[in-house]
């Protein structure tokens, strides 16, 4: 059985987080979980932005585990990093980003899983079906970012959503090894993460067609103008 963590770094957004751990426990496959609440404002565990407590009663799904931690903030594949290293990794087959304020529908991991047992790849994602913008619902077959110019390197992930990019091991650790030999660019963590998945040789990268993923765009939300 193919053992799936999922990895998820939030910062002031109390509500969002609780969701997010919400969603993955409703899967039905199950699904570890590791969290990290971050904070610009970190002092210590009695900082009002630390919100491991509104988690403790969620009830754990069968064949799961969570790990929940709080932290001072860093740039964003720190913050995902220090989420998913609450696990030992080697424990795990496939790894899941998963963004605190997207939709994912029940199936979603078992639809992940699926796939990458079929097609055997190492890093895959897809598009969103539908966009949830503020209080607003569009019914799309297909929602993605607009391609930045550093970005473009004509394969169909150029247009995948970084809130459904999956890793298998040995493209976990290629990212592991890249953020600890290279000094962080201080973009976004799914630019590079896709940048290093393409130009490296021995991954295996591909689309997935899934259509239970739908994008978020909210006030607090810092990809809204790259949404097409």
């Amino acid at each position: 059985m193919t053992r799936v963590l999922a990895f998820s770094a939030s910062m002031k957004r109390p509500l969002l987080v609780r969701l997010c751990m919400l969603q993955m426990q409703a899967q039905t496959y199950p699904c570890s979980h590791g969290i990290f609440i971050n904070s610009d404002q970190y002092k210590n565990h009695q900082d009002p932005t630390n919100y491991c407590v509104l988690l403790t009663d969620i009830k754990i799904a069968k064949g799961s585990n969570v790990k929940v931690a709080y932290g001072q903030q860093g740039h964003q594949h720190f913050n995902h990093m220090t989420a998913l290293q609450l696990f030992d990794i080697d424990q795990f087959d496939l790894f899941l980003k998963i963004d605190d304020d997207d939709i994912y529908r029940v199936d979603y991991v078992k639809h992940v899983v699926a796939d990458f047992e079929q097609r055997q790849w190492d890093f895959s994602g897809v598009c969103s079906t539908g966009l949830v913008n503020n209080n607003q619902f569009e019914q799309r077959e297909r929602v993605f970012f607009s391609k930045r110019q550093e970005n473009i390197y004509k394969h169909p992930l150029d247009e995948a959503m970084p809130g459904t990019y999956a890793f298998s091991k040995k493209a976990l650790q290629l990212i592991i090894k890249q953020g600890q030999e290279h000094q962080w660019e201080g973009r976004y963590e799914d630019t590079l993460w896709l940048k290093w998945m393409l130009q490296a040789d021995n991954i295996d990268c591909q689309y997935r067609q899934q259509q239970d993923y739908t994008y978020v765009v909210h006030s607090t939300n810092t990809s809204t103008s790259r949404v097409v």
